[in-house]
């Protein structure tokens, strides 16, 4: 891989060009303020405590009064959140837009422009882990949903986010406790963030997972 080519991977244009192509109702200024806040905030599976990345976006999703909850697993260890908005306009497909909360390691710190957790704006890019992959569909999907909900009359269905806070351990954990158990015991997710929880445990192999991490089962179809 290039330099060029790695530093594309560690980085997101926020160039004009980009802006002016968008629609001016888009809020191109909140989103980059919830990205940054969330690169600045060290995520790397296994090496970090996912928690308060979590609580960022956790802490988002309360300010804006959007229903959520948190999922963790029986050992009371946190997976992931999910978050969601029903349609009011009829019935309609059941829709779950998915991203990561945890990230990759940092690798060698000396290939870095700029620190990994700096979430710098440079010559109209935004630099550090995350912010041209996971953390960034966190912070669009986390708009988008923010969006629907103060439509939801234009939403036929459900719409919810689902953020995993263990899917670069290979574990999948956050998709898994979801998908297990989508129809949560306690009801629909409340703005209080009403949790749910999940068992995990060792399963057979799946694409995606590291060869020296628990295997995960894979999803029904």
């Amino acid at each position: 891989m290039t330099d060029e080519s790695l530093s594309a991977h560690r980085r997101v244009s926020l160039k004009t060009h980009t802006r002016s192509a968008m629609d001016p109702g888009v809020p191109l200024d909140s989103i980059v303020a919830l990205l940054q806040a969330l690169v600045r905030i060290p995520s790397r599976a296994v090496e970090d405590d996912l928690a308060p990345v979590a609580r960022c976006i956790e802490q988002w999703f309360v300010a804006r009064g959007l229903r959520h909850r948190v999922l963790r697993a029986d050992s009371g260890a946190l997976l992931g959140l999910y978050a969601e908005v029903q349609g009011m306009r009829g019935t309609g497909p059941w829709t779950v837009l998915d991203a990561t909360l945890d990230t990759a390691d940092f690798g060698a710190l000396d290939s870095w422009r700029h620190s990994p957790t700096s979430a710098l704006v440079e010559d109209g890019w935004l630099h550090g882990r995350g912010s041209a992959d996971s953390k960034a569909g966190v912070a669009l999907f986390a708009h988008l949903l923010q969006d629907f909900a103060a439509s939801p009359d234009a939403v036929a269905g459900r719409i919810g986010v689902l953020f995993d806070c263990d899917e670069h351990s290979g574990r999948f954990g956050g998709a898994r406790a979801f998908f297990d158990h989508p129809h949560d015991e306690h009801g629909p997710p409340r703005p209080d963030g009403g949790r749910t929880r999940s068992r995990t445990g060792p399963g057979r192999p799946c694409r995606g997972c590291r060869p020296d991490r628990e295997a995960c089962e894979p999803l029904p179809e």
